[in-house]
């Protein structure tokens, strides 16, 4: 009668083992799926803001590292802009928490172009006003273009949009 009782305790504590062992091995698992897609993201370690809308799209295995860019601004660090040299494909990310000043000057919150000479030296401005990113001329000899029409007034900028100062032309993602 002993040895029974010691059989059903070995076969729960069997069974019990088994239950653990699959239920750590489901929760260990990498992520994997081919179905997920996220509107942009920011990896942590580079700063760089993806621009493909697929960026996620099948991926596999741990999202680790990677810090989703929710909609068209991160709260309380502004605007995490990625520009785009269109002529010579040089990328430079910014984080605009006010203003970036476009221009051939040199200096913080600066985006310097002292190559174009059609360029002015304070050319036009990117700014945040609420929600939304802006743009504005600041006089400019040349004029600021939006998306190919000419700035005359703070003008909304989506992802995406393209901006010329001078001969230069500006792809702006965020």
């Amino acid at each position: 009668m002993e040895w029974i009782i010691y059989t059903v305790l070995v076969i729960v504590i069997l069974v019990a083992a088994v239950v653990c062992i699959c239920v750590f091995a489901k929760t260990r698992r990498d992520f994997s799926r081919n179905d997920v897609h996220i509107n942009g993201g920011a990896d942590i370690q580079t700063g760089r803001v993806s621009r493909d809308q697929n960026y996620f799209k099948g991926i596999t295995g741990k999202l680790g590292g990677t810090v989703v860019v929710n909609g068209n601004r991160s709260k309380n660090r502004g605007f995490l802009l990625e520009i785009v040299n269109i002529g010579n494909g040089d990328k430079v990310d910014f984080n605009v928490n006010n203003e970036l000043i476009i221009g051939r000057i040199s200096g913080e919150n600066v985006y310097a172009l002292p190559d174009d000479l059609m360029v002015s030296k304070r050319h036009c401005r990117l700014f945040v006003s609420g929600n939304d990113l802006y743009i504005d001329d600041l006089g400019s000899a040349n004029h600021t273009y939006l998306n190919g029409k000419i700035v005359t007034e703070p003008t909304c900028v989506q992802s995406g949009d393209t901006i010329r100062v001078g001969k230069t032309e500006l792809g702006i993602v965020y």
